[in-house]
């Protein structure tokens, strides 16, 4: 086959036992390999050509859940106004909508369904942007006002696009994150404003929102010793990590953090890159890529386990890279420079089955926040 994206995958089934899988190989390979550790030589894996695949399938406009088959991957994502769009179909044309309009859709490959969930306009007098997460069986709608750092946050039932919820608007020094969901309640820092000698003045502390309620909580002051690092939600546990750069380097410390009172936990990981990091939360796992020796690695790491090297992209230079999980499968999207892509592969968790799911290129979002995140409806 003629493209260059390669993927494979090492799955821990135990702490310390990996299996290799691959897709559409009638054999499977065991092998044991040592628990991940930062930089160190790559694993054995298995290297899977995954198959060309176009897709021009129509889209409809309308959709009911009935006709939604239960198991459905639903993939969300936020598409731009102007030429993007034009090239997503729906049933009897074109996808139009204003140029300064960013929309917030689900599409379902295997049903061949794309929906509209929100939509935001941004304007100059009015700056704004709009993209999606996941957490737990839930889609939210996050709506960032760029100029003011408030983001309006949205509770969706991903089968039905019907509203489950609102949090209070929340205000935080990120111009589109700076939170983390966790259940009914979502975490942020205020930020923190300075006098002209650079000396603060108020903000820092860390807020709590309750899903459905007015108002938030303060649950740490900006002194308290647990106020530290960025917080994640993995499933209905958290962990904060802590962000160090040293020398040209890059540190990072993970430690658990307890889930209703932020209180600092135990610390679970420590490691060092010469490159930032980002992390995506998943409902299973805290996941984070690598490149170690010309290949991207996609590390994956369940809070009571280790870090193991999970998916592998090899010969390929791959751009706006998303990873999420839930229900059981990761997903993993990427953009690169060969005619075949974007690519979005399905890992199953389990089994190690992954499959490459067919998409329309427009689909893919180069937006910040915009691409990757996907539930399995039931």
């Amino acid at each position: 086959m003629n493209r260059t994206a390669f993927i494979s995958i090492l799955l821990a089934l135990l702490a310390l036992a990996l299996t290799a899988c691959t897709m559409n190989v009638l054999t499977t390979t065991d092998t044991t390999e040592p628990a991940y550790s930062n930089l160190a030589a790559t694993p054995t894996a298995t290297s899977v050509t995954a198959p060309i695949t176009t897709t021009t399938a129509g889209t409809t406009a309308t959709t009911t859940t009935a006709a939604i088959p239960p198991g459905s991957v639903a993939l969300f994502a936020t598409i731009s106004g102007g030429s993007q769009s034009d090239f997503l179909r729906l049933e009897g044309g074109n996808v139009y909508w204003d140029s300064n309009q960013y929309k917030f859709v689900r599409f379902i490959p295997e049903a061949g369904l794309l929906d509209e969930f929100g939509w935001t306009s941004s304007k100059s007098y009015s700056k704004s942007y709009i993209y999606g997460l996941t957490s737990g069986n839930w889609v939210y709608e996050v709506k960032c006002f760029i100029d003011s750092g408030r983001k309006d946050i949205r509770r969706i039932d991903p089968r039905t696009g019907l509203t489950a919820g609102q949090f209070s608007p929340i205000t935080t020094a990120d111009t589109y994150g700076g939170f983390t969901i966790c259940g009914d309640r979502v975490y942020y820092r205020t930020e923190v404003t300075k006098d002209l000698l650079g000396n603060r003045r108020s903000g820092g502390n860390v807020m709590m929102a309750q899903l459905g309620t007015s108002g938030s909580t303060e649950v740490l002051d900006y002194y308290d010793d647990s106020n530290v690092g960025r917080y994640y939600t993995i499933g209905d546990e958290m962990v904060t990590i802590i962000f160090t750069p040293e020398n040209g380097a890059w540190y990072y410390d993970i430690y658990r953090v307890d889930p209703s009172t932020l209180s600092l936990g135990e610390l679970l990981y420590s490691f060092g890159t010469k490159d930032y990091i980002s992390f995506y939360e998943g409902d299973t796992a805290l996941y984070w890529t690598e490149k170690v020796n010309g290949v991207v690695e996609v590390v994956r790491f369940p809070l009571d386990g280790e870090p193991v090297y999970y998916l592998e992209i090899t010969d390929s230079t791959p751009e706006n890279i998303s990873v999420d999980d839930s229900g059981g499968k990761v997903l993993l999207a990427f953009k690169d420079e060969t005619p075949e892509s974007p690519f979005y592969y399905l890992s199953d968790v389990t089994t190690g089955d992954i499959e490459e799911l067919e998409v329309e290129s427009a689909f893919f979002s180069k937006s910040i926040f915009g691409n990757g995140q996907f539930v399995i409806l039931n």
